[in-house]
């Protein structure tokens, strides 16, 4: 069961990078990257197809995602 009520974006700084990078993720769905928070919103409606392994990867992640350092935002 996916626990956000929408899209969610996921806040990575890159290792030397002084901007972030936004990945977009709806339903275990990954929906791609943005470089920024207002360009991660127009992804959030893209159409995606489920697929199992990301789903494995994006769970494992978000099921505790202090623990791995992820800000997570709803969109």
């Amino acid at each position: 069961m996916w626990p956000w009520p929408g899209s969610i974006a996921i806040e990575e700084q890159p290792t030397g990078s002084a901007s972030p990078a936004w990945h977009v993720v709806r339903q275990w769905c990954y929906l791609g990257s943005a470089s920024s928070l207002n360009k991660a919103q127009t992804l959030a409606e893209t159409p995606a197809s489920f697929d199992v392994d990301s789903y494995r990867i994006l769970n494992r992640f978000l099921r505790y995602p202090a623990q791995h350092g992820l800000t997570i935002t709803p969109l």
